[in-house]
Parts: structure tokens; sequence; C-alpha cells
């Protein structure tokens, strides 16, 4: 199973459990069997919000819906969506909405569906690419392990070595040609290099 599917079936997990107060990312990462952190993570960076955030704007959304339709109290709504206190319940909701439970009915109130994660792959011009055989490449630059499980951590390098200069000074010396990166699994770590290289003849 992938990411996607694990992040859709995660949001029908949700869906089906908002009533449970009991609610975590704990629980969904165990419904979806991944570990709570790398779930949490990936949840954020698919659907660009967190996993409490999702949770709490799904739970104040059918709230609303409820409230203005249904002929029920505020504390009956609170215990729908997994509020054990209506005290707490009536602050969030006017967070959201803008108005207090006993306000809303009538009121037009925000909306917030369940998110549909898709993969779309678009390329907005062919790629191309060329074979060259060259004698030897002459790296200079410098090496730093980083966790594999770090989407963000060769992001981090190639920023540390903007701000500190490193690139600058590379770019300074005109005998080297480009900048390139090279990176090597070994064991749980990946070694990124940031590298200017220069062609000796």
């Amino acid at each position: 199973m992938n990411w996607i599917e694990i992040i859709q079936k995660a949001m029908s997990f949700i869906e089906m459990e908002l009533a449970n107060s009991e609610l975590s990312s704990q629980l969904v990462a165990k419904h979806v069997h991944v570990s709570e952190s790398h779930f949490t993570r990936a949840f954020q960076i698919l659907t660009g919000f967190t996993l409490s955030e999702y949770i709490r704007n799904r739970r104040l959304c059918v709230a609303g819906e409820q409230l203005q339709g249904l002929e029920i109290s505020v504390s009956e709504v609170a215990l729908n969506v997994g509020y054990e206190s209506a005290e707490a319940f009536s602050k969030a909701f006017k967070r959201f909405h803008g108005v207090t439970p006993s306000e809303s009915r009538g009121e037009k109130l925000k909306v917030f569906y369940p998110l549909q994660v898709k993969l779309i792959l678009t390329q907005e011009r062919p790629l191309t690419y060329t074979i060259q055989e060259k004698t030897y490449i002459f790296l200079n630059g410098i090496t730093s392990s980083v966790p594999s499980d770090d989407p963000n951590a060769t992001g981090y390098l190639w920023a540390k070595s903007e701000t500190d200069g490193y690139l600058d000074r590379c770019c300074g010396f005109s005998q080297f040609e480009t900048l390139v990166g090279v990176s090597t699994g070994e064991g749980y770590t990946i070694k990124e290099n940031v590298h200017s290289h220069q062609r000796i003849q």
C-alpha cells in the first residue's frame, strides 16, 4: 500500500470515528499499520493540515451541519462529534464558525468537507538528456550524513551551504563548471554531498 492509499484509508477511518473522543494520531496510525511519527509527517505533507487540525475541522463542520438540520441540543451535538465537554465544544465552535452553537441556527457556517488525496503527475516540457564521456572528474565539497526518513534533510544541507557562503565561494572559482549533489546510501543514513566539480584534462 502506498502513502496515497494509506492517507485515504486514514481519512475514511476518521469519518467513522468522529464521535470517538479517544480519536488520536496514535489510534489512526495504528489503524493504517504505520508508525505514528511517519504517518503524521506524511499526512501533513500530502494534505497541508496537521492531523489534529483536520480532525477538529471535520468535527466542527459536521457539528454545524447537525445544528442546522436537526432539532437536538448543543450537548448532544458535542457528544456526536467527540467532545466530552460542552464548554470546550462551544469555544472551538466559535473559533471555527465565528458564532456560538446556540447562535448558529439559520447562520451561514463554514464548511470543511473530507479531503480526497490523489496523485497527479504533470510535466510542462519533455525531459532531455545527453550522455558525455569524461576522462576524469575532480570533486571538491562537503559531506554530511542525514536520516533517510527525513524528506527535508537534503534541503537543509543545501540551505546551510547557501547561508554560510559556501556556494558563493564555489561559484567564485572560475575553473569549476557547476554544482552537483551526490547521494550514497549507507545503512539508515544517506550521505549527501554538495560539490563543485572540475574536469581534469
